[in-house]
């Protein structure tokens, strides 16, 4: 009896299972295939917030907010210019460029990266911003190997122009041919400003008011604190204040500065310096040579007369120049030009006799040109070219010799810095 009570347990078990694997399912089974599967959401996007606040004539105020406390970003601001003219308008190419230089430098992305990467919320001033200028400000992130990645977050901004808290006026007392005086009269005494002088034709002629601020703010930042003046001012020519060139356009140039940064537009006030008229100017050259220098001296027969001289190897301007010496004059001009800027032509030009001991610069028992010419603002030569052969003497020593190289080469000066303040 205990036998089959037992059977008949086991066998109404086995009844209940099977009727239950015969009932249909309400349960769904899932999908063998994988291509049916719905792909896991992807995490949200990175997000870079831009806040710009405090906007002035020169300074903004630039927060960024990243999504994710720990992504790694780089952010800006950038001229709009500047990124269209050298960056093909794009902030990931500007990013580019800008590690590519940096890398030059510091050789490793992880090195670059630590230098420009920022993480977390991060708040700069920009303080030395361009008045009435157009500016974009950007973030976009940055991988571990410093590129960027995805599309940068970017506002775009004008800083406000200059406003006009005074006026002045200059005055000119005596012009020289080397230098000049005048008045600066403000219309409120209680401004501080700041002036110079600068050639027209390499500053005046070429820049807007906000480009020649800039440059004078960048080329004068060392001493402007120093020269800040207010109320009336008398410049003094006894003082040699500026140095000029004979003949030369200039502009006095005159803005409002305080705390670090310029509070007006940049004035300008026209004047020439006196110029020479004489018709046909020559040279008289007189040349001591060396075995590997010479001292060599200029006169001209006008001594308000703007001109340069240099050396030449005789045999260089016969294979190069066929012997010509007004086109190697022409070429050596225009190279300077090239290579310094128009503004060089301050620094080459003399005016009156001339005397430079040269050494150490030539080869022994070898012909030499000494050439002088008359040379206006824009760098061109005015009349004809005097010119003077030398050999330098046989060495008779076991001296190491500096050579000069057998190209276009400009002799150095020891000048003042012509049109800008002492």
């Amino acid at each position: 009896m205990r036998n089959v009570k037992q059977f008949s347990r086991l066998l109404m078990m086995a009844t209940m299972m099977f009727v239950a694997a015969c009932e249909p399912s309400n349960v769904e089974t899932p999908n063998e295939n994988p291509n049916d599967n719905p792909p896991a959401p992807e995490p949200p996007a990175l997000t870079l917030a831009i806040e710009l606040s405090d906007l002035g004539i020169n300074t903004v105020t630039m927060t960024v907010t990243p999504s994710e406390e720990e992504a790694i970003y780089l952010y800006d601001v950038i001229q709009q210019s500047i990124l269209t003219e050298h960056h093909e308008g794009s902030v990931a190419t500007y990013v580019k460029n800008l590690v590519a230089s940096a890398l030059e430098e510091m050789k490793t992305p992880e090195a670059v990266l630590e230098r420009i990467g920022t993480k977390g919320e991060s708040t700069y001033v920009y303080k030395t911003l361009s008045p009435e200028t157009d500016y974009v400000a950007f973030a976009i992130a940055l991988n571990t190997n410093c590129e960027a990645v995805g599309e940068a977050t970017t506002e775009n901004f004008t800083t406000l122009p200059m406003p006009e808290v005074c006026s002045w006026n200059v005055s000119f007392d005596e012009i020289y041919y080397d230098g000049v005086t005048f008045t600066v009269t403000p219309s409120d005494d209680t401004i501080p400003y700041y002036f110079t002088v600068r050639p027209q034709v390499s500053y005046g002629n070429i820049m807007s008011d906000a480009e020649l601020l800039d440059a004078i703010l960048m080329e004068d930042a060392m001493m402007i604190d120093y020269y800040l003046v207010t109320g009336e001012y008398e410049s003094n020519y006894e003082m040699q204040e500026f140095i000029l060139c004979a003949d030369t356009g200039y502009d006095v140039l005159v803005f409002a500065y305080s705390d670090g940064a310029p509070l007006t537009s940049i004035k300008r006030f026209p004047f020439r310096s006196l110029g020479s008229e004489a018709e046909n100017v020559t040279f008289e050259i007189d040349v001591t040579p060396t075995s590997n220098g010479a001292e060599v001296a200029v006169a001209p027969s006008d001594e308000h007369t703007m001109y340069m001289w240099d050396v030449v190897d005789k045999s260089d301007l016969i294979n190069t120049y066929n012997g010509d010496i007004s086109i190697y004059v022409d070429a050596y001009i225009d190279a300077m030009i090239e290579d310094m800027g128009l503004y060089e032509l301050d620094f080459a030009r003399v005016m009156g006799n001339d005397n430079t001991t040269i050494s150490h610069a030539f080869e022994p028992s070898t012909d030499y040109l000494v050439w002088a010419a008359r040379v206006d603002e824009f760098g061109e030569v005015v009349g004809e070219i005097t010119t003077k052969e030398f050999t330098t003497l046989a060495d008779e020593t076991t001296t190491l010799k500096t050579v000069a190289p057998k190209e276009l080469s400009f002799k150095v000066r020891s000048v003042e810095h012509r049109g800008s303040r002492r």
